[in-house]
């Protein structure tokens, strides 16, 4: 995590927080993170509290010898209360744009919560995904997708923000996210062709 008032606050025995000290990332943590993981499976929450402790339970329940492709938690709705009709319409649309021009077979790719086998995760090009903020999710479902990683939607609920601040500029975020989608597509097409 990003080192902040609110990071210090934090006391949790059963996780193993590492603080950055660099320039605010929301990417370049969790980058930090994943490199410094230690067993056969990455659990990835990128949020600030908003993501219930329930539904990490049910993903980390859902690991087992057996499973075979990534864990993707997907909401199970669009109607959250903390968010305003503006926010949901983007965030609906966004999703649905990124699934059809990434050819995804996760119908929620901005969410952030997953679970990964660290073998596959690491075989992914970290430098072109961890950049940015939440924009790095779809880049990295992308890559693995196009790896052939299975990617298994589990359905999720959005929490009540703990920590921060709602995003109060969603036409902005949404432009930010189109912009690098764009860009993203357009270099695969690139690399496809090369």
């Amino acid at each position: 995590m990003d080192d902040s008032p609110e990071s210090h606050q934090l006391s949790l025995p059963f996780v193993q927080t590492i603080r950055r000290t660099g320039p605010p990332s929301l990417a370049r943590a969790l980058h930090d993170g994943v490199i410094l993981s230690k067993g056969k499976w990455v659990i990835c929450m990128d949020s600030d509290g908003n993501h219930r402790p329930h539904d990490l339970e049910q993903l980390i329940l859902k690991i087992r010898p057996d499973t075979a492709g990534w864990l993707v938690a997907q909401r199970t709705h669009y109607l959250d209360p903390q968010y305003t009709w503006a926010h949901r319409l983007f965030s609906w649309f966004l999703n649905t744009l990124i699934q059809a021009v990434c050819n995804l077979p996760t119908r929620d790719n901005t969410f952030g919560l997953f679970a990964a086998p660290s073998s596959e995760l690491h075989q992914l090009p970290f430098k072109k995904i961890f950049s940015g903020h939440g924009e790095y999710y779809f880049r990295l479902l992308s890559f693995a997708h196009q790896k052939n990683f299975p990617l298994i939607g589990v359905d999720a609920i959005h929490g009540i923000r703990a920590l921060g601040g709602s995003d109060n500029q969603p036409l902005k975020r949404f432009f930010s996210y189109l912009t690098t989608l764009l860009r993203h597509y357009y270099s695969l097409r690139a690399n496809l062709y090369a």
